[in-house]
Order: structure tokens, then sequence, then C-alpha cells
């Protein structure tokens, strides 16, 4: 379940309609290594002109999630994640929350939709045995929507590039 702090998430809703098939299998492994504990990371895009992948996508300025951060001071049960907002960049390439669900129940809880769901425009979510499709992703108002997943291999992005500039948004002073 996704906690109250997801409010820091930028208002402004980004037309989300792809995502890389490694950050795919990164939040697959991700949740299976903090299994029975929830995982919780915040969504990273990139618009699909800035990483030549325009032919994924219908509009150029769409974006792509190519990745997620997991915030510093997460703490996690096998009922909810939590972290404060204090420490986050607000920007416009995090758009939603990935998180799992331990108990396999691929579908936003009630908590998930009355906090978390609230802000973002995309969020996803995992479920137990977090096989290749075991995901699926939803609207700030709970509702399935699609995702096109796309091969990592013919896109423009290097991540190790981006975290740099990522982290460095992250831990500055404000």
């Amino acid at each position: 379940m996704i906690d109250k702090f997801l409010k820091w998430l930028t208002p402004t809703r980004y037309p989300v309609t792809a995502i890389t098939d490694s950050t795919i299998d990164l939040i697959m492994e991700t949740a299976k290594e903090t299994h029975p504990k929830e995982m919780l990371g915040i969504l990273r895009t990139e618009k699909a002109s800035k990483i030549n992948a325009e032919q994924y996508t219908e509009d150029p300025t769409d974006r792509i999630i190519v990745g997620f951060n997991i915030p510093p001071d997460l703490m996690t049960s096998s009922t909810k994640a939590v972290f404060s907002s204090k420490n986050m960049p607000i920007n416009n390439r995090n758009v939603g929350v990935v998180h799992s669900h331990p108990n396999g129940v691929i579908r936003p809880s009630n908590e998930d939709v009355n906090s978390g769901f609230s802000t973002g425009s995309i969020h996803i979510i995992a479920g137990h045995p977090y096989g290749e499709d075991d995901w699926k992703a939803f609207e700030s108002n709970g509702n399935e929507t699609a995702l096109r997943v796309i091969p990592h291999s013919q896109i423009e992005y290097n991540p190790a590039e981006k975290f740099e500039q990522y982290e460095s948004d992250f831990y500055s002073e404000s």
C-alpha cells in the first residue's frame, strides 16, 4: 500500500504510454529481493523525442518509463511502504509510483487509491511471484491502463548518465 506521503509528486499529468523491458525486469527483480516486504519506487520517465523513441508513441512529447528510484528513507512491511517526501526532488520526470503486493493481488487497494494514487499520472503494481506478466499499470483513479513494453535496446538512453543528474537532484540542498 502507498501512504499519504506521496503528495509531493508533480501534479501535472504527463501522458505515459510505454515502459522499457529493462525497467520491468528491474521492478520484478527488486520485488523478489524485498519479498515478503513491499517494495516502492518513484517512476522516472523521459520524453519519447529525447530518447529517439517516437516510433513507439503517438506523440513525441509522450513519456516513456525508463527506470525508477527507491527513496533513501523508505520503510516497508508486508502490507505497507512509506517514506518522507522532504528529500524528494520535484521534477517532471517523476510521474508516479511502482510498488509490490507480496500477497499477489495485482490491483490497487482502497488505501492505494485514496492516498498515493491521487498524485502522478501512472502507477504500477507488481504481484507475487513476480513473473514477467505479474504486473499491471493503473491511472490515478485506480482504473487499469495499458503500457506498451518496448525494448531498451531500441532507444537512446544511458541510465548511468541520467542517474548522475537524478542523484544530484535527489540529494541537493533545498
